[in-house]
């Protein structure tokens, strides 16, 4: 004879109706969890490429040159008007270092303010910007003309990272240049 031994609580509970419905609605209740989890990262990506794309369209639709560079002084962003303004198409100066665009006779001065900047940076304990304003240089086109330009800097510390931004436009009330004066009409009366 076979002894049939009786059923253990356990296993009565695994099969009753109310358990499965209650198994049912846990994991109806994680995946609604996980669904609207995945529903707020979608919209947190979605803002932060709204972000991204309107910061896009205001840099590249700027009037003034702006160039960004990293500590090691390669640029990471280069605007229509830089490409515009010296010649370069904004897929050749990502990556290149930034003294392509300086001209001989200023590197040296570039090179000494730029590692003090980067050194008065990453002295500070918090997140930091330094910056100056109304500077004037003179840059190299890529053909290798000079431009003097009017400059403000802004070197920028947040969280590990330094990078630098650069608003520049030509400085039409400098010296001559190889590309020539500007000459504006003469109003006629």
């Amino acid at each position: 004879m076979t002894e049939t031994q009786p059923p253990t609580a356990c296993a009565t509970t695994v099969h009753s109706p109310a358990i499965r419905i209650v198994r049912i609605m846990a994991i109806l209740s994680l995946v609604g969890l996980t669904v609207w989890q995945g529903y707020e990262a979608f919209q947190a990506q979605e803002r932060l490429n709204i972000t991204n794309e309107r910061l896009f369209r205001i840099v590249h639709g700027s009037p003034v040159a702006i160039i960004m560079c990293d500590d090691r002084e390669h640029v990471v962003e280069f605007s229509k008007a830089a490409e515009d303004l010296f010649g370069w198409k904004r897929e050749e100066m990502l990556g290149k270092n930034v003294n392509v665009l300086i001209a001989e006779s200023s590197r040296a001065k570039h090179d000494e303010v730029f590692r003090k900047s980067v050194a008065d940076l990453r002295s500070i304990d918090e997140d930091w910007k330094i910056g100056k304003e109304g500077l004037k240089g003179i840059a190299v086109d890529r053909e290798g003309r000079e431009i003097h330009i009017n400059f403000s800097t802004q070197g920028i510390r947040y969280r590990d990272k330094i990078e630098f931004l650069a608003f520049i436009r030509r400085d039409w009330k400098g010296p001559k240049t190889d590309a020539g004066p500007l000459v504006l009409p003469k109003k006629s009366p």
